[in-house]
């Protein structure tokens, strides 16, 4: 029974496994060469597109460049200049800051392993001269603003802004690489630098660039009742409408001036009041007069009054009453055919 019992305990027991390996052995002749698998190619990069395409010739605008294969990307040049601050975003996206460099068109092109970008027109970058202001006409307005500004001077193609001191003007409206026209915003009285924004920098501000808003220049509606007083010269820059229900009294000793043609027109339900003594007259007349109030237009007695430069139009059911005025350098237009107006003027 004891032997059994060995026995069985001697059968039980986990018998050792045998492994076997096979390992292959390559017996080269003397002097052979081992040729390893060839290798892949890197594609050659290429550009689609570059945002924005257009910069400052100072450098320093962050230039997001798309295309494929941009993966290890080494250098970004725009023309022949190197990019700076080359930073990967995947296998089809890099931004590089752009390099100073001279004004005018350059392509952008990316070096890779694989190559070099070859020319495409996507991926044109214009380096951009700063814009600068040479004369702003005219150079003052009112300060309710609404006064179309001539901006003469260089490099302003493409202007995205022009500013009256911190307020953006309206309407910009380019005519040439010298020449852009904006409408005026409103602002408080005062002088302020008029800068040019655009691709290439804003404008540095000079002397020429000035523009005055004035308290006592008046451009658009008068729709409630108001009086001009002789406390300053008033200036009509771009016409003064009298609405229905309104009345402008001008009153004793007081001058105001016109721009040529800047009209005054009174609408039906309007009313002009001009409301001189024999002793304080009232003054309507052209800008350019230097005669009454001196040299209003600051232009050097450079410009000379001519007939029909202050214009006065009174439209079927306004009226216009003058005592102890003179109206120089003017045209009086009341109505039409068969037009019922009011138009008194006492001559003294």
């Amino acid at each position: 029974m004891g032997e059994r019992i060995a026995s069985s305990a001697i059968a039980t027991r986990a018998r050792p496994r045998l492994v076997v390996a096979v390992i292959t052995l390559v017996v080269l002749a003397a002097g052979s060469v081992v040729s390893a698998p060839p290798a892949v190619a890197a594609a050659v990069p290429g550009v689609s597109s570059v945002a924005p395409t257009a910069g400052p010739v100072a450098g320093g605008t962050v230039v997001t460049v798309n295309g494929s294969n941009l993966s290890g990307a080494t250098a970004v040049k725009f023309g022949t200049v190197a990019g700076t601050a080359l930073t990967p975003v995947s296998a089809s996206q890099l931004k590089v800051t752009a390099p100073a460099h001279v004004a005018g068109v350059v392509d952008v092109r990316v070096t890779t392993p694989g190559g070099t970008s070859p020319i495409v027109t996507g991926d044109r970058y214009t380096f951009v001269a700063v814009p600068g202001v040479s004369s702003v006409a005219p150079n003052a307005g009112p300060v309710a603003g609404g006064m179309v500004v001539t901006v003469n001077g260089s490099n302003l193609s493409g202007a995205t802004a022009v500013k009256f001191g911190t307020v953006a003007g309206t309407a910009l409206t380019p005519v040439s690489a010298s020449q852009l026209k904006v409408t005026a915003p409103a602002h408080v009285a005062g002088v302020v630098d008029v800068r040019v924004t655009t691709p290439g920098g804003t404008s540095p501000i000079v002397t020429a660039d000035r523009y005055t808003y004035i308290q006592n220049i008046h451009c658009g509606a008068i729709t409630s009742n108001t009086t001009w007083t002789a406390a300053v010269i008033h200036q009509i820059s771009c016409g003064v409408t009298i609405k229905s229900g309104a009345t402008l009294t001008v009153a004793a000793g007081t001058i105001v001036k016109a721009a040529p043609s800047a009209a005054v027109t009174v609408n039906a339900g309007g009313h002009l009041v001009i409301a001189g003594t024999s002793a304080r007259r009232v003054f309507l007349t052209s800008l350019s007069d230097d005669s009454v109030g001196g040299d209003t237009n600051k232009d050097g007695h450079g410009t000379v009054p001519g007939a029909g430069d202050f214009v006065v139009s009174v439209q079927p059911g306004g009226s216009m009453a003058m005592d102890h005025g003179d109206f120089r350098f003017g045209t009086l237009r009341a109505g039409a055919t068969n037009a019922s107006v009011s138009v008194s003027v006492v001559v003294t």
